[in-house]
């Protein structure tokens, strides 16, 4: 993967394989990266203190993530170039951290989900029927 830094976990790679996406820790802060492959070029998508668990959507366009506000488990997405960033409007009232975002696709509607750390159940979804696949 990399070895710059002190700190690189989650590794994803982008649908279309050019991309490399993961965690590393940055001056104390874990922020999401974005590697090229063929360049090995690299890129902060984010500037969180606490992101985590990356997952492409199908089209690598974009990048949903577990992040916190206010040290509350948010749901985030980034454009894979960290131009557009977005807090999804879903917050669990709770401060265990998330695990394992992902991103499915059903006809027109998008849905995101995550997990609570140390739990086998609960979790979110997120669905917009107005929405264009991604």
């Amino acid at each position: 993967m990399t070895f710059d830094g002190d700190y690189n976990v989650s590794p994803r790679v982008s649908p279309d394989g050019k991309t490399l996406a993961y965690i590393s820790r940055i001056s104390g802060r874990f922020q999401l990266m974005a590697m090229d492959l063929e360049s090995r070029q690299v890129q902060a998508l984010t500037d969180g203190l606490r992101d985590e668990s990356p997952s492409f959507a199908p089209n690598g366009r974009i990048i949903l993530y577990a992040s916190d506000n206010d040290n509350r488990g948010v749901l985030a997405a980034v454009s894979s170039d960290g131009r557009f960033k977005q807090r999804l409007g879903i917050q669990r009232q709770t401060s265990r951290a998330l695990l394992g975002p992902f991103m499915a696709t059903r006809g027109r509607d998008r849905m995101h989900a995550a997990q609570n750390k140390g739990s086998n159940r609960g979790g979110w979804g997120y669905s917009d029927p107005h929405s264009t696949p991604v």
